[in-house]
């Protein structure tokens, strides 16, 4: 009964807690928006390596 209950939703929900760290740099991701030319994707990911060198 109380597996039954859970798989139906009848119990109460679970609280969770999701954390990120955004304090350290991720090397190889390239963080982009919406659809790009390939001439733009180029131009942002050479943008974002340089700033991840300098460490801004």
């Amino acid at each position: 009964m109380t597996r039954r209950a859970c798989l139906l939703g009848l119990d109460a929900p679970v609280r969770t807690e999701n954390r990120t760290d955004l304090t350290t740099q991720s090397e190889g991701v390239l963080v982009v928006g919406g659809v790009m030319t390939p001439e733009d994707w180029a131009a942002t990911a050479k943008a974002q390596q340089e700033t991840m060198t300098r460490g801004d």
